[in-house]
This record gives structure tokens, C-alpha cells and sequence, in this order.
């Protein structure tokens, strides 16, 4: 059996008893940006920069990107900047198993919609802003940072060498952190609703800020290594917070603050 495509299936198995996939993805170069643009159906695709700064996106189930089923940019690692807009969309940006995907500054914007969002085995130098919804909505987004979560010979981690900053929107939000390094500050703030943190074998080397918002939340630390301040804030509601293994040195870097209502 061809191990690749058995990975690539189960990697959209999240995708199968959602709606139809559909649409069409547009993608084009504007100077160093890599704009790309969903449409309101529930678009599938996945990114993956496979050397010398060039980027291939590929569409599957049903979806289209520029009207066909792959595309290519060179160049297009450097600025990333993806709009999702409505239905119940999944962008994965990978890596080739072992080998970490680069890139410069990414800015994901998800839309309305039951969305997932996968950063498997990537590095950013640049900063990273990522935007699951807005305020208003009730879709439960997902958000997984880490290796590639289907496959267990991957090794490939996530990487961010400059600020990372999360805001899930409304809803009941799940936010996975697994074997990941963030090196500039570390924001999460997933608004309203029953929303899921877990952060697992991560490093926060600067500041970590998570704001969970109102209703009742959990936050789970397993192996957290956080060098700087640590504010964590879980607003109204009936919050929980785990946490084993944990390196928290606040001494000398910064504070640790709990916050709840």
C-alpha cells in the first residue's frame, strides 16, 4: 500500500459526515504576498512548501483550486495570506513528513463556519496571526500546532521564531499545541464559549497570554515550558486548569498570574 496516500486519506478523515466539500479556492501572487481567497462553500485544501521557496496547494474533495486540483508559486513562502471565508472550511499547512515547511509571515483568516486549521510540521519566521471567526459566531473551530497528528513517523515539529497570536472566536473552540516552539510571545484568546485548550511538550520562550473568555473552559498543561510571564485568564464561568510536568520560571523573565471569575 502506498503509505503517502494512506496518510493524505486519513489525514481528511476529519472532513468525512461534515457537507459536501465544494468551490473553488483562488490563488495569486501580489508582489511577495501569496493571496488566497475561499469562497462561501466549505473548501478543502492543503499547503505545503516543498523547497526552494515554492509552495503547492492542493485541493481535494471536491474543491478546486484556480479551477484545477493543484497549484503551484514560487516565491510563495515568503508572505502567506489566506482568507477562508464561510462554510465549514480545512486548511492544513504542512510539511513533507521529515522535512519542516518555511515560511515568512502567515495571516489565516478562517471565515464563518465549522473550521479546521492544521500548522503540521511548519516553521514561521515571521509573525503569525490567526483568526478562526469572529466574536458572534456559535461554530466550534479547531486548531491543531504540531506534527503531523496522522501519521507517527513524521518528526517534522512546529516552529514559530516571532509572535503568535490565536483568536478562535466564538463557540466551543478546541486549540491543540503538540511538540510545538513558540519563540516570540504566545497569545490565545478564544472568546465566548465552552473552549478546550491543550498544550503538550510546548515551548513559550517569551510571554504566554490565554484569555478563555466567558463559559466553562478547560486549559491542559502537560510539559508546558514557559520562560517568560505566564497570565492566564478563564473569565465567567466553570474553568479548569491541569497541568503535570510543567517548567514555569517566571524568576527570571517575568510572573505567573492566574486570573478567574
Amino acid at each position: 500500500m502506498n503509505t503517502r496516500n494512506q496518510t493524505r486519506k486519513l489525514a481528511f478523515e476529519q472532513v468525512e459526515g461534515r457537507e459536501m466539500m465544494a468551490g473553488n479556492v483562488a490563488a495569486e501572487m501580489w508582489g511577495d504576498q501569496l493571496v488566497i481567497m475561499g469562497d462561501e462553500q466549505s473548501n478543502v485544501i492543503e499547503i505545503t512548501e516543498i523547497g526552494n521557496s515554492t509552495v503547492q496547494i492542493k485541493a481535494t474533495h471536491g474543491t478546486t483550486i484556480n479551477g484545477g486540483t493543484l497549484a503551484y508559486f514560487y516565491n510563495g513562502s515568503d508572505n502567506l495570506n489566506i482568507y477562508m471565508n464561510g462554510g465549514d472550511d480545512t486548511l492544513i499547512i504542512s510539511s513533507n513528513l521529515n522535512r519542516i515547511a518555511t515560511f515568512n509571515n502567515v495571516h489565516v483568516d478562517m471565515g464563518g463556519g465549522k473550521d479546521y486549521l492544521g500548522f503540521w510540521g511548519t516553521a514561521v519566521f515571521g509573525k503569525t496571526m490567526v483568526a478562526m471567526g469572529d466574536a458572534w459566531e456559535n461554530d466550534a473551530d479547531t486548531l491543531y500546532v504540531g506534527k503531523n497528528p496522522f501519521n507517527s513517523s513524521a518528526t517534522a515539529q512546529a516552529f514559530f521564531w516571532s509572535n503568535l497570536d490565536v483568536l478562535t472566536g466564538g463557540g466551543d473552540d478546541q486549540v491543540t499545541f503538540r511538540q510545538s516552539n513558540v519563540y516570540g510571545d504566545l497569545t490565545l484568546i478564544t472568546e465566548d464559549g465552552k473552549d478546550s485548550v491543550l498544550l503538550e511538550r510546548t515551548l513559550a520562550y517569551k510571554n504566554f497570554y490565554a484569555d478563555l473568555g466567558n463559559g466553562d473552559d478547560k486549559l491542559n498543561a502537560w510539559g508546558l515550558n514557559a520562560r517568560g510571564s505566564v497570565t492566564i485568564d478563564g473569565g465567567y464561568g466553570i474553568d479548569f486548569f491541569y497541568g503535570s510536568a510543567n517548567y514555569l520560571n517566571p524568576s527570571k523573565r517575568g510572573r505567573f498570574e492566574l486570573h478567574y471569575n
